[in-house]
């Protein structure tokens, strides 16, 4: 009863407020399973994008094999990203990054990450964890990998732009790295991976 009650109650929190999610999680404790949360961009009556998390909890950064108590986070496991439309890949990332909550969002990790994108192909990311940056960025590590119709890209880990004029595209840290742009409105267009050499 209690875990149904957090999560009401974390419900209500992200109904009410966008810009207190992770801070409400990280010094209320709050915990839960079977989070679902639609977004929707402009006046659409379908969601744009639903996130959903297996679970979510408060946890400390780690330092090596040391937790630190001083430096807590709001965790969502097991999480699925579905954007329903391919056009609106960087609108449904950027209202994500803002219902976290724009200076929180750097205090939340992601784990067990999956994008999907409903274009033709699909576009599928998978990542192991989930991280945002200050500079409209977040950082995918643990193992990343891409896959749209026959392509595929791995790496341990990358970058994915979520704002500005270079929203929806992913870098790749290989050598040399591989971009890629997760958003493809022309249905018949094919994934282009280009590879940037180093200077």
């Amino acid at each position: 009863m209690r875990c149904v009650l957090t999560c009401l109650t974390c419900c209500l929190i992200i109904q009410g407020s966008h810009a207190a999610v992770a801070d409400d999680m990280i010094r209320g404790g709050g915990h839960g399973t079977g989070l679902v949360v639609p977004f929707y961009v402009g006046m659409e009556h379908e969601p744009s994008a639903v996130f959903q998390a297996k679970r979510f909890f408060r946890d400390y950064e780690r330092k090596g094999f040391f937790k630190i108590g001083v430096l807590p986070i709001a965790v969502f496991e097991g999480v699925t990203v579905e954007v329903k439309h391919a056009d609106s890949v960087s609108n449904s990332l950027a209202e994500l990054r803002d219902w976290l909550g724009r200076d929180g969002a750097r205090r939340v990790e992601l784990r067990r990450v999956e994008l999907l994108i409903t274009s033709s192909p699909p576009c599928r990311v998978f990542s192991g964890r989930v991280r945002f940056l200050d500079n409209g960025q977040c950082r995918l590590f643990e193992g990343v990998t891409m896959t749209r119709g026959t392509n595929e890209v791995s790496s341990g880990s990358a970058v994915l732009q979520l704002s500005g004029a270079r929203a929806g595209q992913i870098v790749f840290e290989t050598s040399p790295p591989i971009t890629s742009q997760l958003s493809i409105q022309n249905a018949d267009r094919t994934t282009t991976l280009t590879r940037k050499d180093p200077d």
